[in-house]
């Protein structure tokens, strides 16, 4: 990580360099503008070099290093380095095992906390932190690596502590809507392979109610909504992406409306569909649910989706030919 032009850094960045966590929170103490220093060759500033540290031998003292340097100069967690262009928070969004996840968690919070903006800052390829966390998160989900809870000192945290972390910063209008492309992206397999699944039970199930309501002489019933799915981990995160999208948008809204997953789905603009899809099979009610606030239906949400990129166009379409065949009714 060292560079020729580290002989002229400041103390605090060599300390830091050396993993000397300690001395580091003392010499930031004593100098706190040299945490402002930059690396002109790599763009590296100290709270970079922190962050980069996952293997130190002493995980507990980085993180109050890390503490340190945000509360000396939290203008840092923004600094892009010259390689990926990505900053302190983009690299500890980009956890490499779950091992870390505690202290990776940690440091998230810290730079959310201190410098809310810092979530908004795009690498060299224009993604988000919380982009990457969704691509490194979906990486280790291949690999095998446990999506559950971690233990350690601090209390249980579960996998999905990063994500809702950065959550709390502050983000561009359509950062929820590209956090759920890129989980889909990554993950798209398994996600249209679970729902072909709820299709086709759904296809069973409505064609059990059709038969019972001729026999019964009754309408057809409401097929009740599947659970079958509820600890699929991409649909959590969906879920709780989903969730922070609505509470935004009824932020100064007293009292807030409850969350409903299937009108929050049909308010972002090209929500992939096979997400819209799931919506529907978890929450068919929500489907003939009028939105106290609005007075619409998730159709109507859908039908107001902006046409002006062609793309969006067939995507729309068929979200309103998936709602319509759930509740034709809407249509009339």
């Amino acid at each position: 990580m060292s560079s020729s032009s580290d002989s002229d850094a400041p103390e605090l960045y060599k300390l830091t360099l050396t993993e000397s966590w300690v001395k580091v929170v003392q010499r930031v103490t004593k100098e706190p503008s040299e945490a402002k220093y930059v690396c002109p060759n790599t763009k590296l500033t100290c709270l970079h070099v922190a962050v980069r540290a996952r293997k130190t031998l002493n995980p507990s003292s980085r993180i109050a290093a890390i503490r340190a340097l945000l509360e000396a100069y939290p203008e840092a967690a923004t600094v892009q380095d010259s390689e990926f262009e990505q900053t302190p928070l983009a690299y500890a969004c980009l956890v490499d095992d779950m091992k870390s996840l505690d202290d990776d968690s940690e440091a998230v919070r810290l730079m959310v906390e201190l410098n809310p903006k810092s979530s908004q800052v795009t690498s060299k390829h224009g993604y988000s932190p919380l982009e990457l966390h969704i691509m490194a998160m979906s990486r280790l989900k291949r690999r095998g690596d446990a999506l559950g809870i971690r233990r350690s000192k601090k209390g249980a945290r579960d996998a999905t502590f990063i994500l809702k972390a950065l959550l709390m910063g502050e983000h561009t209008t359509n950062a929820i809507a590209k956090a759920l492309d890129t989980l889909f992206e990554c993950n798209s397999l398994a996600v249209l392979e679970q729902v072909a699944l709820e299709d086709s039970l759904a296809s069973t199930l409505r064609l059990r109610a059709r038969r019972r309501a001729r026999m019964s002489g009754a309408s057809v019933e409401t097929i009740d909504g599947t659970t079958n799915f509820a600890n699929f981990w991409v649909w959590q995160w969906a879920l709780i992406l989903l969730e922070a999208d609505y509470t935004r948008r009824y932020v100064n809204i007293s009292p807030s409306p409850p969350f409903l997953a299937m009108h929050a789905a049909a308010q972002v603009k090209d929500c992939p569909l096979p997400f819209l899809s799931l919506a529907i099979r978890a929450y068919p009610s929500q489907v003939r649910q009028v939105d106290e606030r609005t007075g619409n239906l998730p159709l109507h949400f859908v039908a107001a989706w902006d046409v002006s990129d062609p793309s969006t166009i067939s995507r729309k379409s068929m979200a309103l030919n998936s709602l319509l065949s759930e509740y034709p009714q809407a249509g009339s």
